[in-house]
C-alpha cells in the first residue's frame, strides 16, 4: 500500500495507481511543478476577491496529461480493485473538516466517492493546498475538498498502522517530497513490525 497527502498524495497516485517508474514519476513531477509553481498570481483579483496563488486550471491540465501519458483515459477512475498496489490519498472536507481517504480499493469510506472519483479528481483534492490552489468539488453531492497536510497523514497512520497485522497488510509506504530534491532522490518510509526504514534512490 502506498499513501500520501498533498505532494505525497500526487506521487503516491503516480507510483501506485498509474504504475509509473520512479524515474518517470520524478520527471513528470518536476515538469509539472516547474510549470505550475514558478509563476505566482496576486492574492487579490482585479475584482477584489481572494484568489489562489497558482494556476489551478493549469495544475488540472498537467495532471490529466500525466494520466494520458500512461495510456489511460484522462477520466479513468481511481478505483482499481484488481490493481497490483493499493493507493490511499488524503484530503479534507471543506465543510466538515473531516479527513477523507480516497482509495483505489473498496473500504469503509464513502461508496459514492469510491465508485465515482476520477484519478485526476483525487490528485487535485489531495494537492489543493489552502491559498495555493482552489478547492475541488467531487461526487454527486459536489462536496468541496482541500489538501490534508500533516494532520491527514497522521490520521492515516493511526487507522492503517494499527490494523496492518490483523488485515494482512505487510507493508505501508508513505511517499513524500519533503526535505529532498526530487531530481536526485525519493524518501520512502516503510512501516513493518512497528519499525521504519528510509529507502533512498541513489
Amino acid at each position: 500500500m502506498i499513501c500520501g497527502t498533498s505532494t505525497g498524495g500526487l506521487i503516491a497516485i503516480m507510483l501506485g495507481r498509474l504504475e509509473m517508474s520512479i524515474d518517470d514519476c520524478i520527471s513528470a513531477y518536476v515538469t509539472l511543478s516547474n510549470r505550475i509553481l514558478t509563476k505566482q498570481r496576486p492574492r487579490m483579483s482585479i475584482k477584489g476577491k481572494v484568489q489562489a496563488r497558482f494556476d489551478t486550471a493549469g495544475l488540472q491540465r498537467g495532471i490529466k496529461e500525466i494520466i494520458t501519458q500512461t495510456v489511460l483515459d484522462e477520466n479513468a477512475l481511481l478505483k482499481s480493485e484488481n490493481g497490483r498496489c493499493k493507493v490511499v490519498v488524503c484530503a479534507v472536507s471543506r465543510e466538515s473538516r473531516d479527513v477523507v481517504h480516497f482509495t483505489s480499493y473498496r473500504s469503509r469510506g464513502s461508496s459514492n466517492l469510491f465508485e465515482n472519483t476520477k484519478i485526476w479528481e483525487a490528485a487535485r483534492a489531495t494537492s489543493a493546498a489552502s491559498s495555493f490552489f482552489n478547492p475541488i468539488s467531487i461526487g454527486i453531492y459536489s462536496e468541496e475538498f482541500v489538501d490534508g497536510a500533516t494532520g491527514a497523514i497522521i490520521t492515516l497512520y493511526e487507522n492503517y498502522g494499527k490494523k496492518q497485522r490483523s488485515s494482512g497488510l505487510e507493508c505501508l509506504l508513505r511517499v513524500s517530497s519533503a526535505s529532498c530534491q526530487l531530481e536526485r532522490e525519493f524518501h520512502l518510509w516503510s512501516l513493518l513490525d512497528q519499525n521504519s526504514w528510509k529507502l533512498r534512490k541513489p
